[in-house]
């Protein structure tokens, strides 16, 4: 009523600029206030509408039921996983921890939740979840264990820090076990030795450090961090196996940024055009799991020692790779498939591709030869077993 008499006393070009003033601080309030961000301002990117939870139909419904539906909350592991209508190799090993720690987890109830937290968790379309994700805003709300564990990707720690509003603060204290584990994926992107000690504090004390790899689980990387350092082997996919006369001329290339790749990838369409180079991009892992079964070959562009490289063997493939000294172990053997440099694949790849891809002899030896050296550092006997004593000593020390 109010709004309409305003609107009748004052003529229009008077009121439109209070409206202008009015509509911003509403703007400012919503992005400053509402939102708990504080002038906090960060580099992730802004995510699509659908992103946030008032936007998705029946979320408040499904979340809720989620979390009220967990059997024995009293002690609690949550594996905090990227929320993201993407898909990426961290991605997919953190939900394979949490799938197969429900094998493992005695005594615990297993929950996978989102980062970054104030995002829905969404239904990934090119990725279905082993474990349903959860809300972190919902687990707060009706989950309170005795037990709390939360693993936290490394990439993700200042955000997980930066997004801690006092609600989930005082939620937090007041679970009696509570510990953090930093999920170290990739030793490069660890986040500052300041954040860590944020962690440290906000559990206690009782922070630890899980490494993907084997080259940055060690001692002097314990003393770097202050925080015990453990080895936790990801998990290895089941894969579509073809014999080399069921494949196809299809190089895959990871999706991945390098100042190379464009060459490389010309200098492959220029000499081997009965060769197809296919890009992955925007397509669901089963479908990617079909495509690099039935490709000769696959390039990673990006660690080296990652999916791009070790599934296509999975798969009766040759992955191609360069030796990345972050990620490869340091006994791993020299193996033609592996390069020690970028000018070293461009020189010799159409070589070699040419003398690898029509000999079924060689392929099949190549192929065979690489899998078996890569079973000595990823295998999922290791897995296990690296699983099994994390959980055990999550049980020996209550959290």
């Amino acid at each position: 009523m109010i709004k309409h008499i305003i609107k009748f006393l004052l003529p229009p070009f008077i009121l439109y600029p209070f409206i202008v003033l009015y509509r911003y601080a509403k703007y400012l309030k919503h992005r400053f206030i509402d939102r708990k961000t504080f002038l906090r301002f960060s580099l992730k990117a802004k995510p699509e509408s659908g992103y946030y939870p008032n936007h998705i139909r029946g979320y408040v419904k499904c979340q809720t039921a989620l979390a009220k539906n967990l059997k024995n909350p009293r002690c609690v592991v949550i594996f905090f996983n990227v929320i993201q209508e993407w898909i990426s190799g961290g991605m997919m090993s953190i939900d394979r921890l949490a799938v197969h720690s429900q094998e493992y987890a005695a005594g615990f109830t297993v929950i996978q939740s989102g980062l970054p937290i104030p995002l829905a968790c969404i239904k990934n379309p090119y990725y279905d979840w082993g474990v349903p994700v959860i809300d972190f805003k919902y687990i707060i709300k009706y989950v309170h264990p005795k037990t709390l564990r939360l693993n936290i990707p490394e990439c993700f720690v200042q955000c997980f820090l930066n997004d801690l509003t006092a609600g989930i603060i005082t939620y937090l204290r007041a679970i009696p076990n509570l510990s953090i584990n930093i999920l170290n994926q990739n030793d490069r992107i660890m986040p500052n030795q300041h954040s860590i000690e944020e962690l440290r504090t906000l559990a206690n004390g009782r922070l630890t450090i899980t490494a993907a790899h084997r080259r940055y689980c060690t001692k002097e990387k314990e003393i770097m961090y202050g925080a015990p350092v453990y080895m936790l082997t990801p998990f290895l996919p089941n894969f579509y196996r073809l014999n080399f006369n069921q494949k196809e001329n299809i190089i895959i290339i990871s999706d991945d940024a390098h100042h190379m790749k464009e060459r490389i990838i010309k200098q492959i369409n220029n000499n081997l055009p009965c060769f197809k180079t296919v890009i992955i991009q925007n397509m669901h892992f089963e479908e990617y799991k079909k495509l690099v079964s039935k490709a000769k070959f696959a390039i990673s562009f990006g660690e080296g020692f990652d999916g791009y490289f070790l599934e296509p063997y999975l798969s009766n493939s040759i992955g191609i790779a360069v030796r990345n000294n972050v990620f490869f172990p340091k006994d791993f053997k020299h193996v033609p498939t592996v390069y020690e440099s970028w000018e070293q694949l461009h020189c010799n790849i159409i070589t070699d591709i040419k003398k690898w891809a029509y000999n079924e002899k060689l392929y099949c030896e190549i192929q065979s030869g690489v899998e078996a050296e890569l079973s000595r550092f990823c295998n999922n006997e290791q897995s296990k077993k690296d699983l099994a004593a994390y959980y055990e000593r999550l049980l020996s020390t209550g959290g």
